[in-house]
């Protein structure tokens, strides 16, 4: 049990769609992207591109990551460790449907911080 809850919660920090880190990351890059704040010798886009290479790593470390906890070899020490309790499923579960709720609703949680952000760049004048 405690693999699929590992997968969804790994592949939601990756930035899958339809998980919350999707909407984060979206929203991140495109604004680095279609940013004109900055001057800098490279032009932003071109050093976005290059950040967004860094999922890319990110999903292979992952991947790596969970077939190397959860497929690898097991020391005899754990042999004796039991799968979830179901006090442990229940947190996991409303956990994971927390991460599907707010990346296929991630309105949910924009809601809260464009206010604060709209005044920060109004008071730093940008």
């Amino acid at each position: 049990k405690i693999f699929y809850f590992a997968m969804i919660i790994a592949l939601a920090s990756l930035g899958l769609p339809l998980l919350v880190g999707f909407a984060a990351e979206t929203l991140a890059f495109y604004g680095a992207f279609t940013s004109k704040i900055f001057a800098t010798p490279i032009s932003i886009q071109t050093l976005t591109i290059i950040a967004a290479t860094g999922i890319i790593l990110t999903a292979g470390y992952l991947l790596w990551m969970l077939q190397k906890v959860f497929f690898g070899t097991m020391f005899t020490k754990w042999k004796t460790l039991n799968d979830l309790t179901p006090h442990e499923v229940v947190v996991l579960l409303s956990l994971t449907l927390a991460i599907v709720f707010f990346g296929l609703y991630p309105s949910g949680l924009t809601g809260y911080f464009v206010p604060t952000i709209t005044s920060f760049i109004n008071l730093i004048g940008v």
